[in-house]
């Protein structure tokens, strides 16, 4: 039972719902003109257009691997900290993030550029998953308003499973509440990579160390 399945889906069109019918039933070799991104060609092998028992051939792009190879994570912890010193860290002095988590954070280091700055790039040295790994990345947005910085890794044992991977994290302080959300935005090299949920776990670690040593 658990080998078979069903799906339906539903679409309102405001073309003609007799044209419609009548493309799939007897000229479905016009749709490559339609649709030509994703169907590149329909030919007959048997039998008629329109008629019950012909056989028909569909030359087709499947876009769905595409899709699910891209993805984003979204999480969101409450600080007791201060939530303009978190943001400052991160933006500022991301090099000091060692001495607040050593468990997983080894080293920063700035390559380019300069702290705090739009463009520089940094590179992480931590722990993931009890390896020892390293991350090069770029900001590549940094919003005072929102309290928000961007990365976009460009480099490191990360890009290993995916084409590209970019970091966000941002603070909401609301009185005494200072809600932290980070933002992984990523596409796998393969649909066998897994989305980067203990990379996500990594990070919220990270956050509650920052608390932590700020709150001592």
């Amino acid at each position: 039972m658990s080998l078979e399945g069903k799906l339906v889906s539903e679409i309102n069109i405001k073309c003609d719902g007799d044209v419609f019918h009548e493309i799939f039933r007897h000229r479905p070799h016009h749709i490559s003109t339609m649709s030509s991104d994703k169907v590149q060609n329909v030919d007959i092998h048997e039998g008629e257009w329109g008629i019950v028992g012909s056989v028909i051939f569909w030359n087709f792009t499947d876009n769905i691997e595409t899709h699910h190879l891209t993805g984003k994570l979204v999480s969101e912890i409450n600080i007791k900290s201060d939530g303009d010193v978190f943001h400052e860290i991160f933006r500022y002095r991301p090099h000091h993030i060692s001495s607040m988590s050593p468990g997983y954070i080894q080293n920063v280091d700035i390559h380019e550029g300069e702290w705090g700055t739009v463009g520089s790039v940094i590179v992480w040295n931590f722990t993931h998953d009890g390896k020892e790994k390293v991350a090069k990345n770029v900001i590549e947005e940094i919003d005072e308003e929102k309290k928000l910085v961007k990365f976009k890794v460009t480099g490191g044992d990360i890009l290993e499973d995916y084409n590209s991977f970019y970091v966000t994290v941002h603070v909401d302080t609301k009185g005494e509440d200072n809600i932290v959300t980070w933002i992984l935005e990523y596409e796998k090299k393969n649909c066998n990579v897994p989305d980067p949920h203990t990379l996500m776990e990594l990070c919220l670690n990270i956050t509650k160390d920052i608390e932590t040593h700020h709150l001592n």
